[in-house]
């Protein structure tokens, strides 16, 4: 315990909040411009690099469970998705009544352990579903356990609320429809429908309309034409290979 209680002291000494927060806002700076070559994984190094020094940190966790589940969107064969789910618990574990119902359940991801998580876990939260989500798709079946664990994730996610990243939180509930099967599918056209209302500009949430409900792509493609510059170019790029029919049209 003193051993402990010493390195936290040597720690703090060290690094202090306006070093933690440079390395930060350079990270950040090049995760906004990450379409740029070498800007992502500049930012995942330099979140990486704090993290060693500050490993419970939420806000570096739930960033680099986010820039994970970019490199999936990217590289779909590699375990970037397991790998920002990783970073997703580890972040949400950081809130000790959360980690103390899941012992008491045996770790069993209940809606009663999700109800345990406040609302500045939010950002855990999307992240930690959205690569439990994209590992579900790419693992199918074998994974399927895992999506009760997710939906009361997401349930909490909705009641904590926040505007960060809109529209993926509708986005996601329609993948778990999705991904549980026979979904209703005028519930999945209004939640990918929200999805592309609140953030138009990511190609994703049209994408998965187009392939969902095949009766839709054209409502859902055409005229795309997100402003220059892209926030969302890099994963745009890589979502214009997942298009039906191979092709987005530019706006007539």
């Amino acid at each position: 315990m003193l051993l402990l209680w010493l390195g936290s002291c040597a720690l703090r000494a060290t690094v202090g909040p306006s070093e933690r927060d440079r390395a930060l806002a350079e990270a950040d700076a090049r995760w906004e411009a990450r379409a740029e070559p070498g800007n992502l994984d500049a930012a995942m190094d330099l979140w990486l690099g704090s993290l060693s020094l500050a490993p419970d940190d939420p806000e570096l966790l739930a960033r680099l469970a986010r820039g994970e589940w970019t490199r999936g969107q990217l590289e779909p064969g590699q375990a970037h998705l397991e790998n920002g789910q990783e970073y997703g618990y580890r972040c949400l574990l950081g809130w000790p009544a959360f980690a103390a119902r899941l012992d008491v359940s045996g770790y069993e991801l209940t809606p009663e352990a999700a109800a345990e998580l406040p609302a500045e876990a939010g950002a855990c939260l999307l992240w930690t579903i959205m690569n439990g989500l994209g590992q579900v798709e790419r693992r199918g079946p074998g994974a399927a356990l895992e999506l009760d664990a997710l939906a009361a994730l997401l349930d909490r996610l909705g009641e904590v609320g926040g505007d960060a990243e809109l529209g993926f939180r509708s986005w996601a509930q329609a993948k778990l429809l999705l991904l549980r099967g026979a979904p209703d599918t005028q519930e999945v056209r209004r939640l990918l429908g929200a999805a592309i209302a609140e953030s138009p500009d990511v190609l994703l949430f049209r994408v998965e309309l187009a392939v969902a409900l095949p009766d839709a792509r054209n409502q859902a493609l055409d005229g795309f034409a997100p402003p220059a510059p892209d926030a969302w170019a890099l994963e745009n790029a890589a979502w214009k290979g997942q298009v039906p029919g191979g092709s987005v049209e530019g706006p007539r």
